[in-house]
């Protein structure tokens, strides 16, 4: 479920120490005692909040929102993930930071104490947790084991192409930074490139102005040296897929070219058209559903058949509505191109949650490599939809700051 921030709920989850040693870095709401609230008593907290200045109230805003989003699970381990690279030659000083962050009592607990008394391990956070949270990536299998250059120079001339390839395609750039980061045997390489200047209406003075501005245009590569995959996260046609991947062959590979596709076909969901098939379930999954399917015509991609069914009483209801499609419609001039998953994972706590699965062939998938997510992808491997010994989309470790 999609967590929204809001003001109100951050003050209620927050503990009311941690948000006064928030608050006393700005020397605010300095005559408000604190210890003796109750946890969700806010309305004093609030009244006097209200009472800032407006430039007051937005930095706290923002560093509040920004808690917000790593107070979770997914947070909390990308805390961790980034304690563990920070402290990487101090395995002491990680050993008493994890120790400090398990006596923790919840998300929030751990997020505010990162900020406030561990910032070169909240930065890290965050620069991982931007991408950590990406949640589409192309794959690509194939491109060869060559060492990924990291060097100055490989780096710039890298930058370079990307930016002057934005420029002629599009006229965005040619200003581009990258960003290099590296988790196990995953390299990353974060291209942002100027983007076409945006105009924003916000409230400034007490009036909406409009205002002026020029956001990033990011590309996310993700190459594994071991099984020569590369990830590619990218808004674009095909074209420009392919086209990043070759820049990224040429510039960091040293190849002479983008390498073949080994196979076109990642994902085999052929299959899911027909009832029962066999998902060999391990114990953690109580169930998968397949709850959307489309048909595709093979003699002309564009010719789209959709099926979608409510799946919460009965596993298999889409079949019902795919059988009934049979017996008007030729499906078998047909190809599945896309499927459509619920399944339900079994907790630590032991309860059921709902996770989605969304397949696109040849090589779309939605999950990534972390915690549900690899078990889910372990579930895929184990009944045929995903190849045994692919890689997985990727997870994201900063390397160097």
């Amino acid at each position: 479920m999609t967590r929204i921030y809001s003001l109100d709920k951050f003050l209620r989850d927050a503990p009311n120490l941690l948000l006064k040693r928030l608050f006393d870095q700005h020397a605010a709401l300095g005559d408000i005692q604190f210890e003796k609230l109750k946890k969700t008593q806010i309305e004093p907290i609030l009244e006097g909040y209200l009472k800032l200045s407006e430039e007051t109230r937005k930095k706290f805003d923002i560093t509040f929102k920004a808690i917000f989003n790593l107070s979770c699970k997914k947070g909390r381990k990308t805390i961790n993930d980034a304690a563990i690279l920070l402290f990487a030659k101090d395995p002491q000083q990680y050993a008493e930071f994890i120790a400090l962050m398990n006596k923790q009592d919840g998300h929030y607990h751990c997020a505010i104490l990162t900020y406030l008394d561990y910032q070169d391990v909240w930065l890290k956070t965050v620069k991982l947790y931007k991408v950590d949270v990406l949640t589409y990536w192309k794959k690509r299998q194939g491109m060869g084991n060559n060492y990924a250059a990291m060097d100055q120079e490989s780096i710039s001339k890298f930058r370079k192409m990307i930016g002057e390839y934005f420029y002629v395609s599009g006229h965005r750039g040619p200003e581009c930074e990258i960003e290099t980061f590296q988790r196990g045997e995953w390299t990353y390489f974060c291209a942002h490139v100027k983007n076409y200047p945006n105009e924003s209406p916000q409230w400034i003075e007490g009036k909406i102005e409009p205002t002026a501005y020029i956001p990033l245009f990011s590309v996310y590569f993700a190459y594994c040296q071991l099984s020569g995959a590369l990830n590619l996260h990218v808004s674009g046609d095909k074209q420009t897929v392919i086209d990043m991947q070759t820049l990224f062959a040429k510039a960091v590979l040293k190849l002479d070219a983008l390498p073949p596709l080994q196979s076109k076909r990642y994902y085999e969901i052929d299959a899911l058209r027909y009832r029962g098939f066999n998902f060999n379930l391990p114990e953690e999954i109580e169930y998968v559903a397949v709850k959307k399917i489309r048909f595709s015509s093979k003699a002309n991609f564009a010719d789209q058949i959709i099926v979608v069914a409510d799946v919460s009483a009965d596993h298999e209801a889409i079949y019902e509505q795919v059988e009934l499609i049979a017996k008007s419609v030729r499906l078998r001039t047909y190809e599945v191109t896309q499927v459509v998953f619920e399944a339900g994972v079994r907790m630590d706590d032991g309860s059921i949650e709902d996770f989605t699965i969304r397949i696109t062939t040849p090589n779309g998938c939605n999950l990534k490599n972390e915690d549900v997510d690899a078990r889910l992808h372990a579930m895929l491997q184990g009944c045929g939809i995903e190849p045994k010994g692919q890689v997985e989309a990727p997870q994201l470790e900063l390397a160097t700051a």
